[in-house]
């Protein structure tokens, strides 16, 4: 059964993460995030990206943010920054929403509370190389084996 309403976290700039509800529908979600940089909705259609943070409990945020001049919500791991506004929502595996739990939305507001949240704050473990005892030192060495050739390397903490 769809409900009209779904319980989801709803992250704004410099503002701590709030438990919310919205329609069920990803085009009204689409209308909430689609903003300019004064928060007005934006004229053109554009869609958003969705990022799986886990159990499918996923991160949606403004598109074309950082081109937009929107402000910085998050920053998420070393590399993933979410401006604009951004909410926290469940999504089937059929990709409908659906409304997250009490204790998920306790959880994700706790977890978004920082402005800068690490992958092991999220429950993902990042696997280092036996030479490295962090993320910063991992970085480290890599520089050090960097022979010019350029590779990209995607971690679990890359997106």
């Amino acid at each position: 059964m769809i409900h009209n309403e779904i319980s989801v976290v709803c992250i704004k700039p410099n503002e701590i993460p709030r438990p919310d509800y919205i329609e069920n529908d990803l085009l009204y979600l689409n209308k909430l995030v689609n903003i300019d940089k004064n928060g007005n909705p934006w004229e053109e259609f554009e869609s958003f990206k969705i990022v799986e943070i886990k159990d499918n409990i996923n991160i949606i945020s403004s598109p074309k943010g950082k081109e937009r001049s929107l402000p910085l919500v998050r920053k998420v791991g070393r590399y993933s920054k979410f401006y604009g506004v951004m909410y926290i929502v469940k999504l089937d595996s059929s990709l409908n929403l659906v409304s997250m739990t009490h204790d998920e939305v306790v959880e994700y507001c706790v977890k978004f509370f920082p402005d800068e949240i690490s992958m092991k704050e999220l429950g993902l473990e990042v696997e280092f190389p036996d030479d490295c005892d962090d993320d910063d030192d991992y970085e480290d060495e890599l520089r050090k084996k960097d022979d010019g050739n350029r590779r990209i390397e995607i971690w679990t903490d890359d997106w």
